[in-house]
């Protein structure tokens, strides 16, 4: 038999109390940044809304306001980990991001530069005023070239 719900709070309180308990837990640093803008990104869409009360049509307007693919993905995994975490305490029945399917990401095949567009790409950077991304142009470009 399911135990009824231990305390009504709103998803902004829920997003609070899941950060906390995730650095409690001492996890990675980048792992923590990533529940934190999720979880500020979902305090924005639907925070003065009870947990126990999000539907379906709210949580699919909050992935809508993912930048990209792979970032609507990101919003699902960490909204369910909340909403996880708040039925482990009870403030929830049932997760409802379990309602929606876990959005899908397409792979595409990262693009790669012949050395004479690498080349031009340099040349480019460095006689415009774009210098201060020449560097980052330089290291990212040399970071992935294989002999071919």
């Amino acid at each position: 038999m399911e135990k009824a719900i231990r305390e009504v709070i709103t998803v902004e309180k829920l997003c609070k109390r899941f950060v906390l308990d995730r650095n409690e837990r001492g996890l990675n640093p980048g792992t923590l940044a990533d529940d934190r803008y999720v979880a500020r990104r979902l305090v924005e869409a639907v925070g003065q809304t009870k947990a126990h009360e999000l539907e379906a049509a709210q949580i699919r307007s909050f992935l809508k306001m993912a930048s990209s693919d792979s970032n609507q993905r990101k919003f699902y995994k960490i909204g369910s980990l909340i909403f996880d975490f708040a039925r482990e305490n009870r403030f929830v029945m049932i997760n409802p991001f379990a309602e929606i399917k876990r959005p899908k990401v397409d792979y595409t095949v990262p693009g790669i530069l012949k050395p004479e567009e690498f080349r031009a790409m340099l040349n480019a950077a460095a006689d415009a005023d774009a210098r201060n991304v020449l560097a980052f142009i330089a290291l990212a470009g040399f970071a992935g070239v294989t002999p071919r």
